[in-house]
């Protein structure tokens, strides 16, 4: 069967199932807006969750600029944490990658173990999400941002000699 032809036959049976608990005048005015929706496949759902990832992404970029690289063992295991009840269908994977990755991203911005500038690889080791700095790639400092800011304010021009 096709889609159309599925999603046909659940409209005729969900409607005959209305048709005994409400009266035709009932039906009538929200026959029009009853819309049959099929399960999301795993495609859908990849595709959903790199869009949330890619939001994600970008509110750093714009935020707190850091560079964040997430290897797809890890999106694999969030979209199973996020799959694992499929009749929720794509509703749990924004929680799942708040629990997985914003939450414990936060923290570690929040304690200052990553920084402003950072790369940060996001992979999978022994079932657990683990962020990891690259070690090559110097961070700014919030302190020494905000010396440096000071000592541009504190800066004078110099004065034009005069003849």
């Amino acid at each position: 069967k096709t889609p159309e032809i599925a999603g046909d036959s659940i409209y005729k049976h969900v409607s005959v199932e209305l048709k005994k608990y409400f009266n035709p005048e009932f039906l009538g005015r929200i026959e029009k807006d009853i819309v049959v929706f099929n399960p999301l496949g795993k495609p859908e759902l990849i595709q959903i969750m790199n869009l949330r990832i890619v939001e994600l992404i970008n509110n750093l970029e714009r935020n707190y600029p850091i560079e964040l690289i997430i290897d797809g063992a890890v999106k694999d295991y969030v979209l199973s944490k996020a799959t694992d009840h499929p009749e929720y269908g794509a509703r749990l994977i924004k929680s799942k990658i708040e629990k997985y990755l914003e939450e414990p991203l936060g923290r570690l911005i929040n304690s200052q173990q990553i920084l402003e500038g950072d790369r940060v690889f996001v992979e999978l080791q022994n079932d657990k999400v683990v962020f990891l700095k690259d070690p090559t790639v110097k961070s700014q400092n919030p302190e020494e941002i905000k010396k440096i800011s000071a000592k541009i304010r504190t800066v004078k021009p110099n004065p034009k000699k005069t003849r």
